[in-house]
């Protein structure tokens, strides 16, 4: 398995985001892309992450399972900035990320087992309202509410 993507901009800050809520995921790699669904240790909230295979400029995998920390995974990928590249490449028992730009670094992930089952993300779902807000603002509010507490409402 190995996966190239030119900016990784989005996806370190959507694994900082993640990270917030869970502590281990199982990142799965198909032939369509790359995704997760995380639910927190109170199973109250529930993440979906899809990245289709066209974002990246290599796409090299069959199905693949990882399990992995995301405290670990996103201090590696901090070290990444938008003129890095960012490789992915599963090796026999860790997953080694390459961040290239003018240097080229290389760190080695040990994979684990996740122990929460699999979750699927529901086909439909219907909500009550419909909220659009920008999502450097929604980011600000919730680490806003980090600073004193675990838990926050939004009203609407």
């Amino acid at each position: 398995m190995k996966l190239k993507l030119e900016d990784p901009t989005l996806f370190t800050k959507a694994i900082e985001l993640i990270s917030d809520l869970v502590l281990e995921v199982r990142i799965k790699i198909s032939e369509f892309g790359l995704s997760l669904v995380a639910i927190d240790p109170g199973n109250i909230s529930m993440v979906s992450l899809k990245i289709p295979k066209s974002a990246f400029k290599e796409f090299e995998s069959g199905e693949e399972v990882l399990g992995v920390n995301l405290e670990n995974l996103k201090k590696i990928l901090k070290r990444s900035s938008k003129t890095s590249a960012l490789v992915l490449e599963k090796k026999e028992n860790f997953l080694e990320l390459k961040i290239e730009d003018n240097i080229k670094r290389i760190f080695n992930l040990n994979l684990i087992e996740v122990e929460r089952e699999d979750k699927e993300f529901p086909d439909h779902l219907e909500f009550s309202s419909k909220v659009v807000i920008d999502s450097g603002e929604l980011i600000s509010s919730i680490e806003d509410c980090l600073v004193v507490s675990n838990a926050c409402s939004f009203i609407i």
